[in-house]
């Protein structure tokens, strides 16, 4: 998993699975920086070497969430490629990484902590949402290319990350339905591409 990584790159990485898991486990006021260390397998003194603060390790975490969404929903544009199948394929991954088990995980506690200490978990929900502009760029470049007819990238983005979300997030993360998969999915995402091409399309 952290294959490349230095040492200390390794150590801040496991700090940063563990917290997500004491976290989500615990709830950010009962977590201590102990038992945070315990799972990590790391001295506390260690974990002070990489977070000033139990806040900024939280923040972290959700830097970590944005970084795993913006990974994921990357997708180079292709002049000569059909939109419907390069909106698919970017809508496919984006469901593909919502329903992990460990990214729900990090936005539950991201989320809890946004409604419980509102001044902490601000940055942190800040920093997730920045994976919402992922198909901003390809939005951008399909959109130069004549094939698109968007005013604002950002917000198309965000319009067409919604759509998913609403079947491919919110039903998973409070435990009402399971994964998408199979036809399911696939209508999700045919339906989603449709949307968006309905209104955008050039």
């Amino acid at each position: 998993m952290h294959d490349g990584l230095t040492r200390s790159d390794r150590k801040r990485a496991s700090i940063v699975e563990a917290a997500i898991s004491e976290f989500h486990a615990r709830g950010f006021p009962a977590t201590s920086m102990d038992a945070i260390a315990e799972t990590a397998g790391v001295s506390k003194r260690t974990i002070y070497n990489h977070f000033k603060s139990k806040e900024e390790l939280f923040c972290a975490i959700s830097t970590e969430a944005c970084r795993r969404v913006l990974e994921q929903s990357h997708e180079p544009y292709r002049p000569d490629a059909p939109l419907e199948e390069q909106l698919a394929d970017i809508a496919r991954r984006k469901v593909e990484l919502l329903s992990a088990p460990d990214f729900l995980r990090l936005v539950r506690v991201t989320l809890a902590e946004r409604v419980r200490r509102p001044h902490v978990a601000e940055e942190a929900f800040n920093e997730i949402e920045k994976g919402e502009f992922g198909a901003t760029d390809w939005i951008r470049a399909a959109n130069a290319d004549g094939r698109l007819a968007v005013d604002d990238p950002v917000r198309a983005s965000k319009q067409f990350v919604a759509l998913i979300k609403e079947f491919a997030l919110w039903p998973q993360l409070f435990g009402t339905r399971p994964p998408l998969a199979g036809d399911e999915l696939e209508r999700v995402v045919r339906d989603t591409v449709a949307m968006f091409l309905g209104l955008y399309g050039a």
